[in-house]
């Protein structure tokens, strides 16, 4: 699913259990630059609250 933003600013992104055997395993944002790729891009840090990980 492709969704563009047409102005800056605060965003919540929100994802309901619909079915438990279904799992989330990517999740992409591109904020530009990001190439067309196969496989998506690498993985990035973790960030957690604040705290980079």
């Amino acid at each position: 699913m492709k969704h563009e933003v047409a102005a800056p600013g605060v965003r919540r992104l929100k994802f309901w259990m619909v079915d438990r055997t279904v799992v989330l395993q990517r999740l992409v944002i591109d904020t530009g630059g990001l190439g067309p790729t196969y496989l998506g891009p690498p993985e990035s840090r973790r960030v957690d609250r604040g705290v980079t990980r």
